[in-house]
């Protein structure tokens, strides 16, 4: 932890003086500059490889651009995104780089990006809608910016140049909201008219979304006459939407309770509910009674919520109904936890009987919000119910972790002892260990859980993986545990890129960055993959990629203080 330097004792406890922030500060410089260098060596490293590889280093290099961005290396995101002489864009990458530029505040370098769209003579066609949606996205983000600076003049004057309607009615609905920040109601009124003008031009659920949102923003605004209005929109528009009747019901429900208009929100739910079960396939029927319970359950309507998510009933055909169902219930666990009812929660969790990947969710959910309180124990006492074994030992790494963090370092390695984790199976794995020891990084990443081989070689066996890898890596850090020998050794066998990239952020974040660096800049190969199908250097070097990727992602969020 990096050290408090100065503190001077007030009435109400300590508070940080300013050599303690300045301090901290200059770490977090030091971090991004890290990160910075971290992610240029990542792209430089993928756009080495021959260009046959580009089907896997385009979006390798895609996504360190969007990072890049975030830690506002603009050069360097440039050169990730387009290719060092913007030879290699491909599949719309440049727009959505623009897009993030113009978020960003350079906004004059989107627009130099993008171009000026083409001219239609005559009504867009589905294309054109297609070619100038690139543009108005931009376009749009440069709005945003110039609301956020306060520039409202320029942001009039540029919502004109937005062409496809849906962009341009989002983009008045953000003006009308910050004229009406500053008191000036009746341009802000005038405003959110060419709004909802704009959006009625647009069919369909994006017409929908165009009025519940303006209804939200009226609402937030005080505007509470104005959001009926558009609210009654909106159910009136509902009828024409087919599939979508349901949610935009819904969705008006909400806004009816919001404006604590209690009986029309029940008799909208209600009507959302008939229309969902009206619906014309199974799971389309599932997916509208999801959304409807999810919603329900984030108003704090517990009870409604569960009888609507019971509407969807177990079918021996289509098993995809029940993971609607349990992942509605997932969505009450949430809304129960934030409104301060773990135990409630615990109980609706084990509600969810036939997707356990659900259930494991919702406890992990319980156990975090446990340690967040510091209740240790009931956080242990909960995580021995996961179903899953690794899953149940990563939270019990985490109720772990929280012990060592608190100072209890003795109770914190013997949680972490009681985690019985053994692979009897011929699986392949990365390691020969056959038990799960948090003392020893060679027993980290393997898949302890013997599944089909659908499950075995898909994303959730990686994602446990990942889970534990990372759970337990901080653990070490929090820990000083020291490996033996070193990390880029231990783990240059592993075979998930995935966890690979889960170790080193874990690393990062949680622990010493120089050795997570050390490590990283190690493990994998820097070499260029010269032969087409060369596996092995290609695995190398995308092993490199992701440690690295995943040490500057650990920087980027390692919270201040660490």
């Amino acid at each position: 932890m990096r050290p408090c330097i100065v503190a001077i004792t007030l009435l109400l406890g300590l508070v940080p003086c300013k050599a303690e922030e300045l301090s901290t500060n200059k770490e977090a410089a030091s971090d991004r500059i890290s990160a910075k260098n971290l992610l240029r060596s990542a792209s430089e490293l993928v756009a080495e490889q021959n260009s046959v590889y580009e089907i896997w280093t385009l979006p390798l290099r895609h996504h360190v651009s969007r990072l890049q961005i975030r830690i506002g290396d603009f050069e360097g995101a440039r050169k990730s995104a387009l290719g060092t002489a913007g030879s290699h864009v491909r599949g719309g990458h440049h727009a959505d780089f623009a897009e993030a530029l113009a978020a960003a505040g350079k906004w004059q370098d989107a627009l130099d990006l993008i171009g000026e769209p083409p001219s239609y003579e005559e009504e867009l066609t589905p294309h054109d809608e297609f070619e100038q949606e690139e543009y108005d996205r931009v376009r749009l983000r440069c709005v945003e910016h110039l609301i956020a600076t306060g520039d409202l003049n320029e942001s009039t004057q540029a919502i004109p140049k937005i062409v496809l309607n849906t962009y341009r009615g989002e983009a008045l609905r953000q003006l009308a909201v910050a004229y009406a920040k500053l008191g000036n109601h009746s341009k802000s009124a005038r405003i959110f008219k060419l709004a909802l003008s704009s959006s009625a031009k647009v069919d369909g659920y994006e017409h929908a979304q165009a009025l519940w949102r303006m209804a939200e923003a009226q609402h937030s605004l005080g505007l509470e006459d104005a959001a009926k209005a558009t609210m009654k929109q909106l159910v009136d528009a509902a009828d024409g939407l087919g599939d979508w009747k349901a949610e935009a019901l819904s969705k008006a429900a909400v806004l009816a309770a919001q404006l604590n208009d209690r009986g029309a929100s029940a008799s909208l739910f209600e009507r959302a509910i008939d229309a969902g079960l009206r619906l014309n396939t199974y799971n389309n029927r599932a997916r509208s009674i999801q959304l409807i319970a999810t919603a329900q359950a984030r108003m704090g309507q517990i009870e409604v919520a569960i009888s609507t998510a019971k509407l969807i009933a177990h079918n021996d055909s289509d098993s995809q109904q029940d993971a609607f169902r349990e992942e509605a219930l997932l969505a009450v666990v949430k809304a129960q936890l934030t409104a301060g009812n773990p135990e409630g929660a615990e109980r609706t969790a084990f509600a969810i009987s036939y997707f356990l990947y659900y259930r494991d969710r919702a406890l992990h959910a319980v156990v975090e919000h446990h340690l967040k309180k510091g209740a240790f124990a009931k956080s242990l006492e909960t995580a021995g119910k996961v179903d899953n074994p690794m899953r149940r030992a990563s939270a019990i790494l985490k109720t772990a972790t929280a012990y060592a963090r608190k100072g209890d370092t003795e109770m914190a390695r013997e949680v972490a002892a009681r985690i019985e984790l053994t692979s009897e199976s011929s699986t392949p794995g990365a390691f020969d260990h056959a038990a799960f020891d948090f003392r020893q990084p060679a027993t980290w990443v393997r898949n302890y859980v013997e599944e089909d081989a659908v499950i075995r070689q898909g994303s959730l066996a990686e994602q446990r993986v990942c889970e534990l890898a990372a759970s337990a890596m901080t653990l070490a850090q929090t820990l000083s545990i020291s490996p033996k020998p070193n990390y880029a050794e231990l783990f240059k066998d592993v075979p998930s890129n995935a966890a690979i990239r889960a170790l080193a952020y874990s690393h990062a974040a949680s622990g010493d960055a120089g050795e997570a660096m050390a490590w990283a800049e190690q493990v994998g190969s820097d070499e260029k993959a010269l032969q087409s199908f060369d596996r092995e250097a290609v695995n190398a070097v995308q092993k490199r990629f992701y440690a690295l990727v995943g040490v500057a992602e650990g920087l980027i969020e390692r919270p201040e203080g660490e």
